[in-house]
Protein backbone atom coordinates (compact mmCIF):
# COMPACT_ATOMS: atom_id res chain seq x y z
CA UNK A 1 0.00 0.00 0.00
CA UNK A 2 1.36 3.43 -0.68
CA UNK A 3 0.35 6.61 1.42
CA UNK A 4 -0.79 9.79 0.04
CA UNK A 5 2.32 10.69 0.23
CA UNK A 6 3.48 7.81 -1.83
CA UNK A 7 5.63 6.51 1.26
CA UNK A 8 5.15 2.33 1.08
CA UNK A 9 2.97 1.34 4.44
CA UNK A 10 3.19 -2.10 5.65
CA UNK A 11 0.23 -2.44 7.29
CA UNK A 12 -2.08 -5.73 7.52
CA UNK A 13 -5.49 -5.88 7.77
CA UNK A 14 -5.54 -7.41 11.39
CA UNK A 15 -2.81 -4.85 12.43
CA UNK A 16 -5.32 -1.60 10.86
CA UNK A 17 -8.05 -3.21 12.92
CA UNK A 18 -5.61 -2.95 15.92
CA UNK A 19 -5.05 0.61 15.21
CA UNK A 20 -8.52 1.56 16.32
CA UNK A 21 -7.66 -0.39 20.03
CA UNK A 22 -4.56 2.23 20.67
CA UNK A 23 -5.28 5.13 22.79
CA UNK A 24 -3.58 7.88 20.55
CA UNK A 25 -5.55 6.82 17.28
CA UNK A 26 -8.54 7.68 19.69
CA UNK A 27 -7.38 10.76 20.98
CA UNK A 28 -6.58 11.90 17.45
CA UNK A 29 -10.08 10.69 16.14
CA UNK A 30 -11.88 12.27 18.62
CA UNK A 31 -9.56 15.76 18.00
CA UNK A 32 -10.55 15.50 13.95
CA UNK A 33 -14.10 15.04 14.96
CA UNK A 34 -14.31 17.94 17.16
CA UNK A 35 -12.39 20.24 14.50
CA UNK A 36 -14.77 18.92 11.80
CA UNK A 37 -17.79 19.95 13.70
CA UNK A 38 -16.45 23.48 14.42
CA UNK A 39 -14.57 24.23 10.80
CA UNK A 40 -17.89 22.39 9.13
CA UNK A 41 -16.85 21.83 5.68
CA UNK A 42 -20.24 20.63 4.96
CA UNK A 43 -22.02 24.26 5.65
CA UNK A 44 -24.21 22.39 7.15
CA UNK A 45 -24.21 24.06 10.74
CA UNK A 46 -26.92 26.74 9.66
CA UNK A 47 -29.06 24.97 7.64
CA UNK A 48 -29.72 21.97 10.20
CA UNK A 49 -30.90 22.16 13.74
CA UNK A 50 -28.09 21.40 16.12
CA UNK A 51 -28.71 17.69 17.00
CA UNK A 52 -29.33 16.33 13.56
CA UNK A 53 -26.15 18.27 12.50
CA UNK A 54 -24.41 16.51 15.67
CA UNK A 55 -26.25 13.06 14.29
CA UNK A 56 -24.88 13.65 10.55
CA UNK A 57 -21.51 14.29 11.78
CA UNK A 58 -20.69 11.31 14.26
CA UNK A 59 -22.77 9.17 11.45
CA UNK A 60 -20.50 10.28 8.80
CA UNK A 61 -17.41 9.37 10.90
CA UNK A 62 -18.34 5.62 11.47
CA UNK A 63 -19.84 5.41 8.25
CA UNK A 64 -16.53 6.00 6.75
CA UNK A 65 -14.36 4.29 9.07
CA UNK A 66 -16.87 0.87 8.83
CA UNK A 67 -16.56 1.14 5.14
CA UNK A 68 -12.62 2.14 5.21
CA UNK A 69 -12.13 -0.91 7.59
CA UNK A 70 -14.42 -3.55 5.38
CA UNK A 71 -11.86 -2.17 2.25
CA UNK A 72 -9.25 -3.15 3.76
CA UNK A 73 -10.17 -6.58 4.59
CA UNK A 74 -11.29 -7.23 1.46
CA UNK A 75 -8.03 -5.71 0.30
CA UNK A 76 -6.14 -8.30 2.11
CA UNK A 77 -8.41 -11.28 0.93
CA UNK A 78 -7.64 -10.30 -2.70
CA UNK A 79 -3.89 -9.95 -1.62
CA UNK A 80 -4.08 -13.76 -1.01
CA UNK A 81 -4.45 -14.11 -4.61
CA UNK A 82 -3.01 -11.15 -6.25
CA UNK A 83 0.04 -9.66 -4.41
CA UNK A 84 0.52 -6.82 -6.72
CA UNK A 85 0.42 -3.92 -7.44
CA UNK A 86 0.39 -1.55 -4.81
CA UNK A 87 -2.67 0.07 -3.67
CA UNK A 88 -2.89 4.05 -3.24
CA UNK A 89 -4.31 5.15 0.18
CA UNK A 90 -6.02 7.96 -0.94
CA UNK A 91 -8.67 5.03 -3.45
CA UNK A 92 -9.55 3.34 -0.55
CA UNK A 93 -10.15 7.09 1.17
CA UNK A 94 -12.18 7.70 -1.95
CA UNK A 95 -14.09 4.55 -2.08
CA UNK A 96 -15.33 5.07 1.25
CA UNK A 97 -15.80 8.67 0.97
CA UNK A 98 -17.99 8.39 -1.57
CA UNK A 99 -20.32 6.13 -0.07
CA UNK A 100 -20.12 7.45 3.00
CA UNK A 101 -21.24 11.03 1.14
CA UNK A 102 -24.11 9.49 -0.75
CA UNK A 103 -25.66 7.98 2.64
CA UNK A 104 -25.44 11.38 4.32
CA UNK A 105 -27.04 13.11 2.02
CA UNK A 106 -29.69 10.79 1.28
CA UNK A 107 -30.19 10.30 5.16
CA UNK A 108 -30.24 14.07 5.42
CA UNK A 109 -32.84 14.68 3.06
CA UNK A 110 -34.61 12.01 4.81
CA UNK A 111 -34.74 14.14 8.11
CA UNK A 112 -34.66 17.42 6.45
CA UNK A 113 -36.15 18.08 3.44
CA UNK A 114 -34.97 18.06 -0.05
CA UNK A 115 -34.50 21.96 0.48
CA UNK A 116 -30.85 20.33 1.50
CA UNK A 117 -30.67 18.02 -1.26
CA UNK A 118 -27.13 19.10 -3.74
CA UNK A 119 -25.26 21.25 -0.57
CA UNK A 120 -23.33 17.91 0.14
CA UNK A 121 -22.18 17.26 -3.29
CA UNK A 122 -21.42 20.88 -4.31
CA UNK A 123 -19.16 20.68 -1.81
CA UNK A 124 -17.42 17.29 -2.20
CA UNK A 125 -14.09 18.97 -3.42
CA UNK A 126 -13.78 20.85 -0.09
CA UNK A 127 -14.70 17.41 2.07
CA UNK A 128 -12.34 15.07 0.31
CA UNK A 129 -9.74 17.66 0.55
CA UNK A 130 -10.49 17.82 4.21
CA UNK A 131 -10.12 14.14 4.79
CA UNK A 132 -7.51 13.30 2.68
CA UNK A 133 -5.78 16.06 4.67
CA UNK A 134 -6.41 14.60 7.89
CA UNK A 135 -5.48 10.89 6.94
CA UNK A 136 -2.16 11.88 5.33
CA UNK A 137 -1.38 14.07 9.33
CA UNK A 138 -2.59 10.13 10.64
CA UNK A 139 -0.55 8.17 8.87
CA UNK A 140 2.75 10.34 8.45
CA UNK A 141 2.79 11.76 12.56
CA UNK A 142 0.37 9.40 14.85
CA UNK A 143 0.51 5.99 12.41
CA UNK A 144 4.57 5.52 13.16
CA UNK A 145 3.92 6.31 17.09
CA UNK A 146 0.90 3.81 16.81
CA UNK A 147 2.60 0.92 15.51
CA UNK A 148 6.02 1.86 17.35
CA UNK A 149 5.54 -0.87 20.19
CA UNK A 150 5.13 0.36 23.77
CA UNK A 151 8.21 -0.28 26.15
CA UNK A 152 7.51 -3.36 28.26
CA UNK A 153 5.97 -2.15 31.77
CA UNK A 154 9.24 -2.13 34.16
CA UNK A 155 9.10 -4.78 36.73
CA UNK A 156 9.16 -3.35 40.42
CA UNK A 157 13.03 -3.74 41.72
CA UNK A 158 14.10 -6.06 43.71
CA UNK A 159 14.13 -5.14 47.46
CA UNK A 160 17.35 -4.35 48.51
CA UNK A 161 19.48 -6.99 50.05
CA UNK A 162 20.39 -5.90 54.19
CA UNK A 163 24.24 -4.51 54.33
CA UNK A 164 26.31 -7.86 55.16
CA UNK A 165 29.25 -8.40 56.60
CA UNK A 166 32.31 -9.08 54.61
CA UNK A 167 34.72 -11.27 54.61
CA UNK A 168 38.61 -9.78 54.59
CA UNK A 169 41.81 -11.86 54.05
CA UNK A 170 44.99 -10.67 54.93
CA UNK A 171 47.61 -13.25 55.17
CA UNK A 172 46.29 -15.94 57.00
CA UNK A 173 43.83 -14.13 59.29
CA UNK A 174 40.24 -13.83 58.01
CA UNK A 175 37.90 -10.86 59.38
CA UNK A 176 34.62 -10.07 59.62
CA UNK A 177 34.36 -6.34 58.20
CA UNK A 178 30.66 -5.00 59.18
CA UNK A 179 29.76 -2.43 56.42
CA UNK A 180 31.38 0.92 57.21
CA UNK A 181 30.38 4.22 55.82
CA UNK A 182 32.97 6.89 56.59
CA UNK A 183 32.14 10.74 56.18
CA UNK A 184 34.35 13.18 56.93
CA UNK A 185 34.14 16.30 58.40
CA UNK A 186 35.68 19.65 57.73
CA UNK A 187 39.10 17.83 58.47
CA UNK A 188 40.10 14.60 57.22
CA UNK A 189 41.31 13.31 61.05
CA UNK A 190 37.68 13.52 61.95
CA UNK A 191 35.47 10.57 60.97
CA UNK A 192 32.15 9.72 61.86
CA UNK A 193 31.20 5.77 61.56
CA UNK A 194 28.20 4.58 60.44
CA UNK A 195 26.75 1.17 59.82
Amino acid sequence: MRATTFEPIELTAQQFLGLFEHRLTWRYMSLVFVILIAADPSGLAGRLPAGLFLLAWFAAFLLYLFLQAALIVALAAIRQVMPRPAVYWPLISLFSFAPTLLAVEAGISFFAGDVLRPLLLERMLYIAITVILFETIYMRFVLPRVLTPEPAELAEPAPRAQPQARRRSAAARTRTVPSVCCMWAASPSRSTRCS
